[in-house]
């Protein structure tokens, strides 16, 4: 998440290398996050992880038109048109963010080992300074196939609607207006070809345990448009 005081002064590309190093990130958990989803979480038919929260009864996700990292305007359908995980955060996030990012893309190394194919997707929360610039230097450092999506205000509020997303902007006492933590929900959704999720997967979770379900949920055909 952002990083907090003197460690958010000047560009973005600067911020991330600072924020890796220090801050704490503030990640909501409770109520608005998980709990909000086990209340509706229908019996798990599949084998998962216990942890992984099922969906299914009410998928997540909705059409948008955002700007990619390398300055392309794609739909969703155009970019989520198979097996993929997407994150919600920002560049300037201290620990927690890239951390999960980083999951995200072993989750991804680890499957094309077996012989999987997934795409992996980081949306900021933060569009007022993540720039399409700022995304690029964060996803590559991730993994080189990773995709950094840019929405404006507009569209961030109706994907949060659309995906079930909780995030508030947080400044510390006497810090700079663009100086800033992000409390939000850290969720890495499990998206099929329909460019909707019916799966999330916690912080907590190993990479091992999240691609162990990954594998279940494509073989039981959540992959595919037509499920």
């Amino acid at each position: 998440m952002a990083g907090g005081g003197k460690n958010n002064g000047g560009g973005g590309m600067g911020q991330f290398g600072k924020a890796m190093i220090g801050g704490a990130a503030l990640i909501v958990l409770g109520a608005v996050g998980a709990g909000a989803y086990l209340a509706l979480q229908p019996q798990n038919e599949l084998a998962l992880d216990g942890r992984t929260i099922d969906m299914r009864h009410k998928p997540l996700g909705g059409d948008f038109s955002v700007t990619t990292h390398t300055g392309e305007t794609v739909d969703a359908n155009g970019v989520l048109d198979g097996p993929t995980l997407v994150y919600f955060g920002y560049t300037f996030c201290p620990d927690v963010c890239p951390i999960d990012a980083l999951r995200m893309a072993d989750v991804q190394r680890l499957l094309a080992d077996d012989g999987v194919d997934i795409d992996t997707v980081f949306v900021t929360i933060d569009p007022a300074r993540d720039t399409p610039e700022a995304i690029s230097y964060f996803v590559d450092a991730m993994h080189p196939e990773m995709l950094g999506l840019v929405p404006d205000q507009p569209t961030l509020e109706a994907m949060t609607a659309d995906w079930g997303l909780y995030f508030n902007k947080v400044n510390a006492p006497d810090s700079e207006p663009d100086d800033y933590l992000m409390s939000h929900t850290n969720f890495i959704y499990f998206v099929g070809a329909d460019a909707r999720s019916r799966f999330l997967f916690r912080g907590e979770q190993t990479i091992e345990s999240i691609a162990a379900d990954v594998k279940t949920i494509i073989s039981a055909g959540y992959g595919d448009p037509s499920s």
